[in-house]
């Protein structure tokens, strides 16, 4: 058998103790079947106890099999779940589920009750990873999920703040709650810094008074973490009730701009996916840098948004998005605009690598920087607005690679090229749109379109010269060459039958180079070379 980690009568005081609970659970079960009439509430309490029974189990098998770490970690795992349930158990039972039956309408319900529930279902994982960790070797990688996790958390605590505080109806009944679930998670924190400088830094082998006491405090602080957050989750589930007036949920999925933020998406996949040296995909490393681009796009474009808000409602085409319409306040975009882009540029530094991580901070900042407020003043805007528009397929690229190469350049001319015609299309299309908003485009100095349709074919030639490098650079076979030139002579026969038109008819052309870009794509990755 193992030692007695922390002596023989805390070893023993904890059977003692999970004995003890064992028999009150089993009489709270009892007590449910026979007189709570809600029959939800007695599966509750058959869960619990079930619960315990499984616990007990489980503490046997960690004894017998010498800590096996998944045991150990399903055994902690567990734990935590049989204490939320009883905390909702008894919240169900409180007199605060039938005072608080009388709901609080708020056009914010939806979006506070996600929220709420997406704090806790991270809590639940960190304290995963933190078991993992507290089973783990030193060096286990895991550490990293831990540490990664954790700021998120606290980030959705701030955010949970922040719009309980935004809010009358909300403000009133869990503002308390939310900031003292904020108070935790900040001590959790500290706690866990704590236990990192204890354990990895101070001590080596023997474990030390301070390495003991900061484990147990992280370890009962996380579980009022969770418990509280749970309370919270249900509470608000319980009092909240949606307005008459709408929901404003919808609108932070407008403010990434869903569409936009999927082809950044598909091209960070494409630059990946041309870096393999082999057929080993690295599924692990591509989900990571898939994931940290679209929280890096979902914050660039919810910035260009707040910046652009005066200027949107001016314009039929943006008039109804969420700040644009009023529908949604400014300081609850930027909250989440800074959340999704801080969380997904750290995201990308640690978990993908550094070279990553910095090219998704230039393309946040250039997008957000210099592209959005120079369209206000220089019709140079689009040459600069491009280049954060190419830079996620390189981004891609470094992610596979840890490099960058003359391979990257031609995928990222690829891109620059293509958005440029892209461009003109839609800023012909929209002209009255963006004279309204006081935006300076290169086509808005054009009345007549003849210089306009002119440049549309003269960057269509020029993508469609730049598909032909990644062939002669080995990246891709003869199919995509095949394919790459008959592409090209469409996207640019498009443009020539534009310019006799003078642009008439530019919108068509819109969805075109969009199929152009995707059936290209699609092709470089099927004829690829390893």
């Amino acid at each position: 058998m193992p030692p007695m980690i922390g002596g023989i009568r805390f070893e023993h005081s904890h059977r003692l103790i999970a004995g003890s609970v064992g028999i009150f659970t089993l009489i709270l079960m009892g007590m449910l079947l026979r007189w709570e009439p809600r029959r939800w509430m007695k599966n509750l309490g058959i869960a619990a106890f079930l619960a315990v029974v499984l616990q007990a189990v489980l503490g046997g098998l960690t004894v017998i099999y010498l800590l096996p770490r998944w045991i150990s970690v399903f055994h902690a795992c567990l734990g935590q779940t049989f204490f939320a349930t009883i905390v909702l158990i008894t919240y169900f039972l409180s007199t605060h589920w039938s005072d608080e039956g009388e709901r609080v309408e708020s056009t914010h319900t939806v979006s506070f009750q996600r929220l709420a529930l997406a704090t806790t279902a991270f809590i639940y994982i960190q304290l995963i990873l933190g078991a993992l960790t507290r089973h783990g070797q030193k060096t286990d990688p895991i550490i990293n999920y831990h540490y990664l996790t954790a700021f998120l958390v606290f980030l959705h605590a701030i955010f949970l703040i922040f719009n309980s505080s935004r809010d009358s109806g909300i403000k009133n009944r869990l503002f308390n709650h939310a900031l003292l679930l904020g108070g935790l998670i900040t001590l959790q924190i500290f706690l866990g810094f704590g236990a990192f400088l204890a354990t990895r830094v101070f001590s080596h082998e023997a474990a030390t008074l301070s390495d003991v006491f900061f484990r147990i405090a992280h370890q009962a602080n996380g579980a009022l973490v969770l418990m509280t957050s749970v309370l919270l989750t249900a509470r608000c589930y319980r009092g909240l009730a949606k307005s008459p007036a709408g929901d404003d949920s919808m609108n932070y999925l407008e403010l990434v701009k869903p569409r936009l933020t999927l082809v950044v998406a598909i091209t960070t996949f494409l630059g990946y996916w041309m870096a393999l040296p082999d057929h080993h995909v690295g599924w692990h490393k591509l989900f990571h840098v898939l994931l940290a681009t679209l929280f890096i796009g979902a914050g660039a474009n919810t910035f260009n948004q707040i910046l652009e808000k005066d200027a949107d409602a001016k314009m039929k085409r943006t008039q109804n998005r969420p700040l644009a319409s009023g529908r949604m306040e400014q300081g609850r975009a930027i909250v989440f605009g800074a959340t999704t882009a801080i969380f997904g540029i750290i995201y990308m530094f640690f978990l993908v690598n550094t070279l990553s991580g910095i090219l998704g901070l230039v393309t946040f900042s250039i997008y957000v920087f210099c592209y959005t407020p120079m369209k206000r003043w220089s019709r140079l805007n689009t040459f600069v607005g491009a280049i954060p528009g190419a830079i996620p397929v390189v981004m891609g690229w470094a992610a596979a690679r840890g490099s960058i190469g003359v391979e990257a350049l031609a995928l990222f001319m690829i891109l620059y090229f293509w958005q440029l015609p892209h461009f003109i299309a839609i800023l012909w299309t929209y002209k009255k749109d963006y004279l309204s908003g006081g935006f300076k485009m290169i086509t808005l100095s054009d009345p007549e379109g003849v210089g306009s349709a002119r440049q549309l074919v003269f960057y269509a030639m020029l993508t469609a010269l730049a598909t032909l490098w990644p062939f002669y650079l080995g990246m891709s076979g003869k199919i995509y060459f095949v394919l790459a030139v008959s592409l090209g002579v469409l996207l640019v026969g498009s443009g020539i039958f534009l310019a006799f038109k003078k642009l008439k008819n530019a919108k068509f052309f819109i969805p075109i180079s969009i199929a152009y870009l995707l059936l290209l794509s699609l092709a470089m990755t099927i004829n690829k070379q390893f």
